[in-house]
């Protein structure tokens, strides 16, 4: 759904009032929100490790561990 939000432009009429009448739908108002390359996301994980291991001095990682880290 949020990519028929970002490519309203593109949808013909009876799809955007399908959109906006049947689910509520509207366009969106912010921009699409860039994708991070692969490269990015490596350079985060690399940072939450060094982080993770500076704070617990380990490296062994509990699996469901989840900590969010500001995107530079």
């Amino acid at each position: 759904m949020q990519s028929c939000r970002y490519g309203w432009e593109q949808l013909a009429v009876a799809q955007q009032y399908l959109l906006e009448h049947a689910l509520g739908l509207e366009p969106a108002e912010e921009e699409r929100p860039v994708k991070r390359t692969q490269d990015d996301k490596w350079m985060l994980n690399l940072r939450a490790a060094q982080a993770f291991r500076a704070r617990e001095g380990h490296l062994q990682v509990p699996r469901k561990h989840e900590k969010q880290l500001a995107v530079q």
